[in-house]
């Protein structure tokens, strides 16, 4: 068990990791963990406060000054969708701090949250604002302008989220997948910008302000894959925003008994939201831009040598990478039927200037369902009863902006249903072939094109703010997806497998790009048709090398994290 004064003085601590800790003699700690062991006493220390027992010994104030850090006022707090759940626990814990002295609780309906409305509490201040509406937005900044005036907002709690179940075993409601994104991570960019003015003016007084995300390792696949964004935004806005004093840290709030989480959930809401509130109070600067416990390097994750394949299908295959790729599969003995789609097959001039028995093409515009399902109609009629053994889901597209930038929900929306939603809505409709091909050869394989911009892991080693903050939360939650499919098609022999390409010289990469295209393509077709049932759910550069792979952790949830 982790020492009692250690706890009480690093208390950045995971509230799913705590209670399986404690459980297991060891407590678990938020973002950044390393491992520390003391005889029998097994815990992790976070980065956050950089230091541990043994630092004490050698700096003795450690523990004084992070108290001190705590005490400092806190004058105003804004939680989202405190009406119910986690945000109505935090509104409650936080308001146990002496310290604070304006928490201003939003929900979409104020009269129709009884318990909030019951607090009694002089600093609570209870706003109206619906996430999903800008005008509703901008009126509770306004609102909460007006009471803070220069101070500003110190720290921004955005806990809002829904949980739209998403079957992707079953047809899918594109209007129901994309709503997970708007309300669980486009809403929340939304509501985060709008606060920006109120955050700088809280920096400038306090010397730095905060937003803390409520993300999620936990869920169906809809909740999961808007966590997925969350985080991926979490980290470049933390870049984007550095300058102005603004720290940006996502925090796991553990599976709790709520609406959401159901009464299965470990944690109560006391439990995890006690947690929170000292978490929250105790982020300093190394925090910012974290999110989780950091994934172990997983070095044997490399693909072998080549397997036989007999049909597969690439999206957006008449320009780019796509292109590159459909060039040199049909140049692959090893395959006999080379599928490229492409939404005006006439204007496709590359593609039909590719001259081999082995190639058809096929029209898929992969942001229309209709569009989809004629082309997989289309394809049963090539494939037969062998069915499709790949899909390369490639077609993607690249939209511009910070997160600092003024931006539209439109904007955002359409990177994500370009390049998350429709890479669902084309794999759900193609599963009845997979699973032909699958019982035919004994697998099939979804492989999604994804790009490192999309990484959890190396979003921190990105020291320049690149315009990418848009396409780089929709490829973190198309990795989300690889994994979830990897998960639970596993039964049905269906793979599913993530690539970086590279930064390659095409109209999105532009010229100023490291690799040209052969020198991507190449040995990313070579590499697809080599995986195995290793490299199910890992993710890979167009060379073959590992880019940081899930590794499931003793003890904890069934399902492994991802990169």
């Amino acid at each position: 068990m982790l020492p009692r004064r250690l706890e009480q003085e690093c208390l950045l601590f995971d509230p799913t990791l705590r209670k399986a800790g404690d459980r297991a003699g060891g407590a678990g700690l938020l973002t950044g963990a390393s491992g520390c062991e003391r005889g029998e006493a097994r815990y992790r220390m976070c980065s956050v406060c950089q230091w541990c027992e043994n630092d004490r010994a050698t700096d003795p104030t450690a523990a004084r000054r992070l108290r001190e850090q705590s005490s400092t006022m806190v004058k105003s707090i804004v939680v989202t969708g405190a009406n119910r759940g986690i945000g109505l626990g935090l509104v409650k814990e936080l308001l146990k701090n002496d310290q604070i002295g304006k928490l201003f609780a939003t929900t979409r309906n104020p009269s129709k949250s009884p318990e909030l409305q019951s607090i009694s509490d002089p600093r609570l201040v209870i706003v109206e604002m619906d996430a999903d509406s800008n005008s509703s937005i901008g009126k509770a900044v306004e609102q909460i302008g007006k009471v803070v005036g220069s101070s500003g907002v110190d720290i921004l709690i955005n806990n809002a989220g829904v949980l739209y179940p998403v079957d992707i075993n079953a047809p899918i409601n594109r209007k129901e997948a994309s709503k997970n994104f708007d309300v669980n991570c486009v809403a929340t960019m939304a509501v985060t910008f709008a606060f920006k003015e109120l955050l700088k003016a809280g920096a400038k007084k306090a010397g730095h302000s905060q937003v803390v995300n409520i993300s999620s390792v936990l869920g169906s696949i809809s909740l999961t894959w808007g966590a997925a964004g969350l985080n991926m935004y979490t980290k470049t806005l933390a870049m984007d925003w550095k300058a102005d004093g603004i720290r940006v840290t996502a925090i796991n709030p553990g599976w709790v008994k709520t609406d959401m989480g159901t009464e299965a959930g470990e944690l109560t809401v006391e439990e995890s939201t006690s947690n929170i509130s000292r978490t929250i109070f105790k982020l300093g600067e190394q925090s910012n831009g974290l999110e989780r416990t950091s994934i172990p390097f997983n070095p044997s994750c490399q693909p072998p040598s080549s397997t036989t394949m007999v049909s597969i299908l690439v999206t957006g295959a008449n320009r780019g990478i796509g292109l590159g790729l459909v060039r040199q599969l049909v140049q692959e003995p090893s395959v006999s039927i080379v599928i490229a789609t492409a939404r005006n097959i006439d204007s496709a001039t590359d593609l039909k200037a590719i001259i081999s028995p082995k190639l058809h093409l096929v029209q898929l515009e992969v942001v229309n369902d209709e569009s989809i399902a004629k082309a997989a109609a289309t394809v049963a009629g090539i494939v037969g009863e062998n069915g499709l053994d790949f899909l390369v889901n490639n077609a993607g597209i690249f939209n511009k902006g910070k997160l600092s930038d003024d931006f539209s929900r439109a904007h955002v929306m359409e990177q994500l249903e370009v390049n998350t939603v429709a890479p669902l809505m084309i794999t759900n409709k193609f599963r009845g072939l997979l699973k032909k091909a699958a019982v035919k050869h004994g697998k099939a394989q979804v492989a999604n094109i994804s790009s490192t911009l999309g990484s959890l892991e190396f979003a921190p080693q990105m020291d320049t703010p690149f315009p990418t903050g848009f396409y780089s939360i929709s490829k973190a939650a198309l990795n989300m997806l690889t994994r979830k499919l990897s998960l639970e098609w596993k039964d049905d022999k269906i793979r599913a497998t993530s690539f970086c390409p590279g930064w390659v010289k095409t109209d999105m990469g532009t010229d100023a790009a490291a690799l040209t295209l052969e020198e991507s393509t190449v040995p990313l077709a070579k590499l697809i048709l080599s995986l195995t049932e290793e490299q199910n759910g890992l993710y890979f550069r167009y060379n073959g090398e590992t880019i940081p792979c899930a590794q499931q952790k003793e003890g904890s949830i069934k399902e492994p994290e991802y990169c």
